[in-house]
């Protein structure tokens, strides 16, 4: 357990209430709590149970802004149901990038992840070919 928090769990306390409340604004849970940012960090790094509590309000956090986007698209809101659809629905070919990959040998191939373009796709390109050269 962190010294910060040792004989002070009403501390704590107050600095999980204030976590919740802020969406997980780190300096208003501080100020809150009446410690300082450094302190914040050192516990995390000291106390094993506070930084996994941490991590589950912070996917909390991601569930509650996961269901505010879904109540969104099922309002048929065009914008939300496209950003789904750029992030979540990549494996069907929806997104505004697109994974390439070139392989230059059987044993390493090379891979490229970003917006498809050409001048990448050159570029990969040129790299497999010298790659192959060199391994020729």
């Amino acid at each position: 357990m962190s010294l910060l928090f040792h004989n002070n769990e009403n501390k704590k306390a107050i600095f999980f209430k204030a976590y919740r409340k802020s969406l997980g604004n780190i300096t208003m849970s501080c100020n809150a709590a009446k410690i300082t940012r450094s302190d914040f960090t050192r516990a995390v790094k000291e106390d094993i149970k506070f930084k996994s509590d941490i991590a589950d309000l912070d996917q909390a956090e991601i569930d509650f802004g996961e269901s505010k986007l879904k109540e969104r698209m099922q309002r048929g809101d065009t914008r939300a149901i496209v950003y789904f659809l750029n992030t979540k629905g990549k494996d069907r070919g929806y997104g505004e990038g697109s994974q390439v990959k070139i392989t230059g040998s059987k044993e390493e191939p090379l891979e490229i992840n970003g917006s498809l373009d050409v001048k990448l796709i050159q570029e990969a390109a040129i790299a497999a070919a010298a790659k192959a050269i060199d391994e020729y």
